[in-house]
């Protein structure tokens, strides 16, 4: 069966990105290796191609370059700020013990963090301040270092127990941009603990859902109306002009697309591939709304594509289990060519047909996501998809030019799938022509791969037809 087109080569694209794509089951294959030459810097979604039979594996592998790429936005923050001269002379004992030159004594230097806490107290620091849950944070990654893993879990998770606390609490009086601040110190703390229970998936899919609460309630405030239910349309007007400037410049939207992601990955682990696309969905239309990073709403488009294609993938599994049941030709015929026939036996028809109309809106929503990508990418002038003020030009031009072409290289493999023949052959071609101008060698390939499955397969029906 032919490639679906997602995923792996991606993974490299948002390299320091985890958890963001997905690679489906039979009947579809796994994707090809993905580009080496990505690299992010900034995190904001998941990767590492979903491999259906090691769920759970993937989910470790994808946290924990997670873990690599933001871990240090939990913590770095604290010696920068002021603290009481009794505090910062502990923790400048604290900052040596793990340093080099004090040979890296996470031991000693953690008795320090804790004895900086403690004298925290006897001085009645405000516990949500950023010097306060610096000092916490510091003291996780120490647990960490010593493989103290409870520890640092139960830390993290008294933090972030905190923060909900006081972030839900109508009797806590806070400004706006604290309450802004607490939420994106909320989010990256919430990201640690999911993290670390990286191998319960039920407790990680929980602990998301409800520090995604308040987040999606500030979004929903600030638009006039649930993400849900906002169209594109809704957006003409001055005051949602101003609405969503509001919602650009919230401090947590990184940190809360990051959550989003991780949240997405978390359910496709678990099969909950509807659950997937619904947050997706709305993922995608947030940061089409908030004109988020071009090149980042294409990739997520992708993954979107993906993820409905896969999702496509599971009811057409079933209309085979259906067609094999009743011993009906799945070699020469596809399943969809049954659909609203007599052929399958009635006492199963009714289901199949369903199964059959699911599987067609998947795919044709798979269709547009990727149709979006090239649209998304052609309604850009350069200095708009780049950023006038970007020092990365160059890089970022090739990644939507690649994720252009990858696009193009996945409707053709739809189209092939369908048996849509020539509308394949076409994108393939103009796919591998958009690839050798951006010198995508991975995606080259792939292409010529699913150009000989094409050419054999026309080649099989003609000989057929001259057979008969």
């Amino acid at each position: 069966m032919f490639r679906l087109p997602s995923p792996r080569q991606l993974a490299r694209f948002a390299r320091s990105n985890p958890m963001k794509h997905f690679t489906p089951r039979q009947p579809f294959a796994f994707p090809p290796s993905a580009p080496r030459r990505f690299s992010r810097s900034f995190s904001y979604n998941y990767s590492q191609p979903f491999n259906p039979h090691h769920k759970r594996n993937r989910f470790l592998s994808v946290l924990a370059v997670f873990t690599v790429a933001t871990g240090a936005s939990y913590y770095l923050f604290w010696p920068h700020h002021t603290f009481p001269s009794s505090v910062a002379k502990i923790l400048r004992k604290g900052l040596w013990a793990e340093s080099d030159k004090g040979d890296k004594d996470y031991a000693l230097a953690l008795k320090h963090y804790i004895e900086a806490l403690q004298e925290c107290d006897k001085l009645e620091l405000d516990r949500l301040s950023d010097e306060y849950t610096g000092i916490q944070l510091k003291m996780g990654e120490m647990y960490e270092r010593l493989g103290m893993i409870d520890e640092a879990n139960f830390l993290y998770n008294e933090i972030s127990t905190m923060y909900l606390k006081v972030l839900t609490d109508k009797s806590v009086t806070l400004s706006d941009p604290r309450r802004y601040h607490l939420v994106q110190k909320d989010l990256r703390v919430v990201a640690k603990l999911v993290q670390l229970n990286r191998t319960n998936l039920g407790l990680c899919k929980a602990i998301l859902i409800t520090h995604a609460i308040l987040p999606n309630i500030i979004i929903d405030n600030k638009l006039g109306q649930k993400l849900s239910q906002l169209s594109m349309a809704d957006l003409d007007s001055p005051e949602s002009a101003g609405r969503l400037q509001a919602v650009r410049y919230l401090p947590f939207l990184d940190e809360y697309i990051n959550m989003m992601d991780m949240l997405i990955a978390i359910n496709i682990s678990l099969g909950d591939y509807s659950y997937s696309i619904n947050v997706n969905l709305n993922l995608n239309k947030l940061m089409l709304l908030v004109k988020y990073a071009p090149d980042k709403v294409l990739l997520n488009q992708c993954n979107l594509g993906s993820l409905l294609y896969f999702q496509g993938g599971v009811f057409e599994a079933e209309m085979v289990s259906i067609l094999k049941k009743h011993g009906l030709d799945i070699k020469h015929k596809r399943p969809d060519q049954y659909a609203n026939g007599t052929e399958v036996p009635e006492e199963d028809r009714i289901k199949f047909n369903a199964l059959h109309h699911n599987f067609a809106q998947c795919v044709a929503l798979a269709s547009e996501a990727y149709e979006n990508v090239t649209k998304i990418a052609n309604n850009l002038t350069r200095n708009v998809r780049m950023g006038q003020d970007s020092k990365d030009d160059e890089k970022e031009e090739t990644a939507v030019a690649e994720l252009v072409a990858l696009a193009t290289y996945s409707l053709g493999v739809i189209h092939l799938h369908l048996g849509n023949y020539s509308q394949s052959e076409r994108f393939l071609r103009e796919s591998r022509v958009k690839s050798k101008s951006c010198d995508y060698q991975d995606l080259l390939g792939e292409i010529e791969s699913e150009l000989g499955k094409l050419f054999a397969e026309k080649k099989r029906l003609q000989t057929n037809e001259a057979s008969r």
